[in-house]
């Protein structure tokens, strides 16, 4: 059984389909500007994640830490955070995004899932506090269900949120990030 810390964002893995892209207004030159928008993930990142437990709704505050690398067009990003039980739990994935069909992409190895960028710039020169929501449609312990994730990044701060809502219900919280880029 996975504990709700290890399904924080294998839960995102699973997705069952994606929703389609929406329309673009953005110049085919957005997407040379993808980049700039992943290169505010680089560096070492430090902080706590909250989740709540699917099973019993408490919600649980752990020691977390992010490290985001170039690598090509996409980002490298390996989160490791703490159980809350002594153990490590590591989540290496890679980011990319399609600026033209507005799509953000979360691949970590084994089955990528994307999302559609529900709102937010990726124009090169986006004003700070950058914002993206994205959503798509996915899995809670095998249960479908709309998974809608908001990044905020504000120079060194970063809030990284993750909502579900199964079919017929509201968006209720699942997790949230919340790190410092350090020096």
């Amino acid at each position: 059984m996975r504990t709700g810390v290890s399904v924080l964002f294998a839960a995102a893995a699973c997705a069952l389909v994606a929703l389609p892209p929406a329309v673009s207004a953005q110049t085919p030159a957005a997407q040379e500007h993808a980049p700039q928008l992943l290169a505010r993930f680089h560096g070492d990142w430090a902080g706590t994640v909250i989740f709540r437990n699917v099973l019993n709704g408490e919600t649980q505050t752990v020691n977390a830490t992010m490290t985001g690398k170039p690598q090509g067009d996409a980002a490298l990003i390996d989160m490791l955070l703490d159980d809350g039980k002594g153990r490590l739990v590591r989540q290496p994935f890679k980011i990319s995004v399609n600026a033209p069909s507005r799509t953000f992409t979360r691949d970590p190895g084994d089955e990528a899932v994307t999302f559609r960028i529900a709102s937010g710039s990726l124009e090169p020169g986006a004003a700070e506090p950058v914002k993206l929501v994205l959503e798509t449609r996915g899995a809670e312990q095998a249960v479908p269900m709309d998974v809608r994730e908001t990044i905020e990044i504000n120079g060194n701060q970063m809030v990284w949120r993750r909502e579900m809502k199964p079919d017929g219900g509201d968006y209720g919280f699942r997790s949230e990030y919340r790190l410092t880029r350090k020096p």
